[in-house]
């Protein structure tokens, strides 16, 4: 059987959509299930002015079931004859059944009652207000006496099971067959246009023949095909700032899509490409348009059509007009304000604007922009030298100006512009074209965008990622569960992707500082290259034992220990390490180097020779990041270690002897601690 629910409403918001559909089906099947049935499958649909679900293969009844109940006790419930009593007769009479069918279990009266299956129009009766009333929404709105909430208000329910309405009622709307389209230009009735629905399954069909769309998925694929066939058209890009979420988005603001291409003043091409695009997505939903690589003065629109179904083809080409001319219109009116914006940013030097950070608050409790950028500037010029970059001066610029943009006006209208806007004004005023890039990209890495800064644009980027981390934690505001309001997390992960990625072999602690700080940063390693590189976490952990401040070191001996298992000489690594570690159980030896005259035995002779050259070149392996063949080194310790054991008696009673040995196998285990902790593995 087939089981159609529509809920029609006032329009809802684009955003609230997606999440709307997934859980109205989630909750249909979990109320459906919990009612009794099975086997069922649903489909989800919805569109501005409604949500739906389509159930196929609902059986005609539930199932028949056996409740088990848990009566009184046994010493209360029979009398010392043996006879019921009144708490054993009221609860068979409280459960329906009679006494005799009442059993005992345990130390309790226990009745199984038998429940007949329900029909499935009775199932749907009761199911439908619970659905409607077990989706959440961001916001929701009462909009009469009933006291009901809903994302928008609700004018019609559709419930048709086959082709039979079923019995249902929510917030005083009726179920019935009748489904609404759309107001049309001029018509104020919110029920004007009623679309009846014959049967569930017809339901798809009868709301397209009507010009609804109303499986979003189908309008999805409508919308991608027309912009890419539009765009073609014409030789162009579609330029899509929100990647796959624009045609979603799109999809949620239309019920019947229509695709245009319209045109704006090539006056307006002057500007910088970025305010332009992100004026026209940003404030209009429009999509801008390329063509090799540049900007032409053409967008395309995603409409409700509302032209097209008239017989009057004169009415329909001059809405189609209307529709094209209207738009054109608002778009000139957004772009003329972006550009007086840039006008008037680009009168003033960038540097100068430096000096107004002071009035800009980062976090109360951390200062200002303008304290903020000092700290950067002192991190920056701290670790430049380490990373080889020596003019110091032009670094000390380039975080000058990297927050400078923060007070434009175009910035304070295009927040997700900071940066760009600053390096399109400093190249405009002459600036060197090194620092005006560090200043967009050292907010790089930004989500999962490729794009990573190099040269002074990382510099700047670490230091200003650290100081983040840094300022946030200083006062206390580290992140909770998935709160993370200051981006902490993007921070420590975009420091992580600038030295992994750029393969720069530096220190961490020569940048951040702290217990807490860094043990947060720690954490996202192991998790960022668990989740690239699909090692396992406790690999990942063993190898972090043995130290992770370099990051491009632990990602190579991390990627080395992954494979360790796979090694025929593997058991020979992890048996030398635990033999050696098993008896170094106190301070003894750890504290002193392993001298070659106090040596009596062969065997500990032929060892320290050995662990000598193994210290050579595994270091020498390691600097050079050759971790295989560090490992191939320790493999071939493991003879030398065995015969140690076997001839030479580590806790002798000769202190001096003894710590000998044992400084010599310390040497040995730290060696073996400079790729990992084979005791993990």
């Amino acid at each position: 059987m087939k089981f159609l629910l529509e809920i029609g409403t006032e329009e809802i918001p684009a955003g609230f959509l997606p999440n709307g559909r997934t859980a109205l089906k989630k909750s249909s099947e979990d109320i459906l299930i919990k009612s009794g049935l099975t086997k069922f499958a649903i489909t989800e649909y919805g569109s501005p002015r409604r949500l739906a679900i389509l159930a196929d293969n609902l059986p005609l009844k539930s199932n028949d079931s056996i409740e088990t109940y848990k009566g009184p006790p046994l010493r209360v419930a029979f009398d010392s004859d043996g006879n019921p009593t009144k708490a054993a007769i009221g609860f068979a009479k409280k459960v329906g059944v009679n006494i005799s069918e009442i059993s005992k279990e345990g130390e309790y009266l226990i009745a199984k009652v038998h429940i007949p299956g329900r029909t499935l129009t009775e199932i749907l009766s009761d199911a439908i207000p619970l659905i409607i009333e077990s989706i959440p929404w961001p916001k929701s709105m009462r909009w009469n006496n009933s006291g009901k909430r809903f994302v928008r208000p609700v004018r019609w329910i559709v419930a048709l099971l086959e082709n039979n309405i079923v019995n249902a009622e929510w917030s005083g709307v009726i179920a019935g067959r009748n489904s609404f389209i759309r107001r049309m230009p001029n018509e104020k009735d919110l029920m004007s246009r009623p679309v009846p629905i014959n049967s569930a399954s017809e339901y798809v069909d009868t709301l397209r023949n009507a010009n609804v769309i109303v499986d979003h998925r189908e309008r999805i694929k409508f919308i991608r095909d027309g912009i890419e066939k539009k765009a073609k058209l014409i030789g162009a890009e579609p330029v899509l700032l929100s990647g796959e979420e624009t045609f979603l988005y799109l999809c949620d603001h239309t019920e019947d899509p229509e695709i245009m291409v319209a045109d704006f003043d090539t006056a307006f091409i002057t500007a910088p490409r970025e305010i332009l695009e992100l004026t026209m997505w940003r404030h209009q939903k429009y999509i801008p348009l390329i063509k090799n690589g540049k900007l032409i003065s053409k967008f395309i629109l995603v409409s409700n059509r509302t032209f097209g179904h008239s017989s009057n083809d004169e009415a329909n080409e001059r809405r189609y007009l209307n529709v094209i001319l209207g738009n054109r219109r608002v778009l000139s009116a957004r772009l003329s304000d972006a550009i007086f914006f840039w006008k008037t940013d680009i009168e003033r030097p960038l540097i100068s604007r430096a000096e107004d950070l002071a009035k800009v608050t980062f976090q109360k409790d951390a200062g200002t922009v303008l304290q903020r950028v000092e700290r950067i500037t002192a991190l920056a010029l701290r670790i430049a030298p380490i990373l080889k970059h020596q003019d110091l001066k032009r670094v000390e610029r380039a975080v000058r100006l990297s927050k400078a943009d923060l007070t434009t006006k175009l910035v304070f209208e295009f927040p997700e512009l900071q940066g760009v806007i600053g390096k399109r004004i400093a190249l405009h005023q002459g600036e060197d074209l090194e620092i005006a890039e560090s200043i967009e990209e050292h907010y790089w890495p930004i989500g999962a965008d490729p794009r990573i800064p190099k040269g002074l644009s990382a510099i700047v980027a670490l230091a200003e990622k650290a100081d983040t981390l840094h300022s946030i934690f200083g006062v206390g505001l580290e992140p909770t569960g998935s709160a993370d309001p200051y981006g902490l997390r993007r921070a420590a992960l975009g420091i992580i992707r600038i030295l992994l990625e750029n393969k720069i072999s530096f220190d961490i602690t020569n940048l951040i500082s702290g217990e807490k700080v860094l043990n947060f940063v720690r954490q996202r390693l192991v998790n960022y290259i668990s989740e690239t590189l699909k090692i396992n976490i406790a690999v990942l952990e063993a190898v972090a034992a043995s130290g992770w401040h370099n990051f491009v070191d632990f990602e190579l001996r991390a990627i080395a220990a992954s494979k360790l298992k796979e090694r025929s000489d593997f058991e020979d690594m992890v048996t030398s390490f635990k033999r050696v570690m098993n008896i170094l159980d106190s301070e003894e030896g750890r504290s002193s180097e392993p001298s070659q005259e106090k040596f009596v035995e062969p065997a500990e002779k032929d060892l320290f020779n050995a662990v000598s050259i193994l210290d050579r070149n595994v270091a020498e392996n390691l600097s050079n990041g050759n971790i295989e063949e560090a490992l191939d080194e320790i493999a071939k310790m493991r003879p030398l270690v065995d015969k140690f054991f076997d001839e030479v008696l580590v806790n002798t009673d000769d202190l001096s002897l003894r710590i000998n040995r044992k400084a010599l196998l310390n040497r040995l285990g730290l060696i073996f601690l400079r790729i990992m902790d084979f005791s993990r593995l």
